[in-house]
């Protein structure tokens, strides 16, 4: 475009071409806000679901908690992340992520679920297993209570919840164990090796503060489902416990309780000489 053409299109809107580009500035920055703004938005969105979430199991999380345990200088700048006003940096989300053992590309993007299972081999040998029972795979520390969970409508899979401090938690499949008495070879033995580890743990008192600190539950398709959706925290689902897990290797007691189906010829078969 030549400059008499430009000159006269100047003309015809009586506006220099100062102002014109004042304009077209200002639109820029309004259609980069807008972007940014569906950014936060989605951001706000997933932090704000976290915080819900955990503050159903802690009544003082908010923002100035928060900011603190990520050390973060400033509450309102958090504040600000939950209100769609400010955008975290990837290295803050990081913190959130680890604070509440999210997923971190869910957390980022948007993408696969909140939480995740891991699949994990449980030890056979008795020692490996109480240190895997006191161990934290996210590097939290012990954890504070450990729930063995199996679903009572089609018995197979075992499950092991560890919840740590503040609540974070990790749930395991243990891909090397079933509970589905039809098993036999290696998964029934190890089986088997789960049960002695059980009642290990039960009867040494040395290993008390371990005994005190596990619980056992049967779940409901539906609950059992909700625990493995990744959009649920284990504590919304775990609330009736069931003690199968002292039952399990008791031959005295195991046949007065029937927690899932086949529980009475699982533990005949575990007992069999």
């Amino acid at each position: 475009m030549n400059a008499d053409i430009v000159a006269r299109l100047q003309d015809s809107f009586d506006v220099d071409i100062n102002s014109l580009n004042t304009v077209l500035k200002a639109i820029e920055e309004l259609v980069s806000k807008n972007i940014h703004s569906a950014r936060k938005l989605e951001v706000a969105d997933r932090l704000n679901f976290l915080k819900n979430i955990f503050s159903q199991f802690d009544k003082d999380l908010s923002s100035s908690v928060i900011a603190l345990k990520i050390e973060e200088e400033y509450v309102e700048h958090v504040d600000l992340w939950f209100k769609a006003k400010l955008e975290p940096s990837f290295s803050q989300l990081r913190k959130v992520a680890q604070l509440f053992n999210c997923d971190i590309d869910w957390l980022f993007h948007g993408l696969s679920k909140p939480f995740t299972v891991v699949e994990d081999i449980f030890p056979v040998n008795p020692t490996e297993a109480i240190a895997w029972f006191n161990k934290s795979h996210q590097l939290y520390g012990e954890p504070l209570k450990i729930f063995l969970i199996g679903q009572q409508d089609t018995p197979d899979d075992l499950y092991i919840v560890k919840i740590y401090e503040f609540n974070r938690f990790e749930t395991f499949l243990i891909k090397n164990i079933s509970l589905d008495y039809k098993i036999d070879g290696q998964k029934f033995k190890n089986l088997q090796d789960f049960a002695n580890c059980l009642k290990l743990i039960s009867k040494n008192h040395e290993l008390a503060s371990l005994k005190k600190k596990i619980k056992s539950f049967v779940l409901k398709r539906e609950n059992f489902e909700q625990l493995l959706s990744g959009q649920s925290h284990p504590l919304c689902v775990l609330t009736t416990y069931t003690p199968w897990w002292e039952d399990i290797w008791d031959e005295s007691f195991y046949h007065k309780n029937q927690y899932w189906n086949g529980w009475i010829e699982l533990c005949n078969k575990i007992h069999q000489k």
